[in-house]
């Protein structure tokens, strides 16, 4: 084997530690920017340097780019999971609130029940029977006001819709009233003329009773 075949094979160990041999193995190629000075061409060399610089200031604005948005973006998610969980630790405290509420009023109520019973002795079989047929008229009244409110609703609005035809009358009376007015002040003339036609007729001023051929 020549030493360009040799360099052209990479060898590695198996799990038993023999040799394997991987033929066409590429070498990395240079980054030219890492490349060192090429004292013979020193111009050429600074271009590339100028080059590279230039691609490495645009990635880098880049990727303050990214790093203000994913900031931002970050910020706002943990302003609006802390506001989530302080509406949640506000639910949770009021709802313990209402609970703790809840059982002591059931206890005040089961305590003066009790105290009740205990002044009352065998008066309290009679006063439940006593204020039954009250609590049942309170209850049937409770029942009846808001079916008679809803009567009462239904006849102020047909009482609003006479009141707005009886305007729409007398408006349409008003519109009505001059022209009649007119009518009536002509059919006076007309009679007056009427009259002194018939006047004329008798004192022989006109000649009744020609007609047009």
């Amino acid at each position: 084997m020549s030493i360009e075949q040799s360099n052209s094979t990479t060898s590695n160990l198996d799990a038993s530690g023999a040799s394997t041999y991987s033929a066409g193995a590429s070498t990395p190629k240079p980054d030219p920017c890492d490349a060192d000075v090429d004292s013979n061409n020193p111009a050429e060399h600074l271009a590339v340097l100028r080059k590279c610089l230039d691609e490495a200031q645009k990635e880098e604005k880049t990727q303050e780019g990214k790093v203000q948005r994913y900031d931002a973006q970050a910020k706002a998610l943990s302003a609006l999971l802390d506001e989530i969980e302080k509406t949640k630790t506000d639910y949770d405290k009021e709802q313990r609130r209402l609970e703790d509420n809840q059982k002591g009023y059931e206890t005040f109520s089961s305590n003066e029940q009790q105290r009740l019973k205990n002044e009352l002795g065998g008066n309290v079989e009679t006063i439940v029977k006593t204020v039954a047929p009250f609590k049942k008229f309170i209850d049937d009244l409770s029942s009846a006001i808001p079916k008679e409110k809803h009567a009462i609703a239904g006849l102020e609005e047909k009482l609003i819709e006479a009141k707005q035809s009886e305007a729409d009358a007398k408006a349409d009376f008003e519109k009505w009233k001059k022209p009649v007015a007119s009518i009536v002040a002509r059919y006076g003339k007309l009679k007056t003329l009427s009259d002194r036609i018939n006047e004329a007729t008798k004192n022989g001023e006109l000649v009744p009773g020609i007609r047009a051929e």
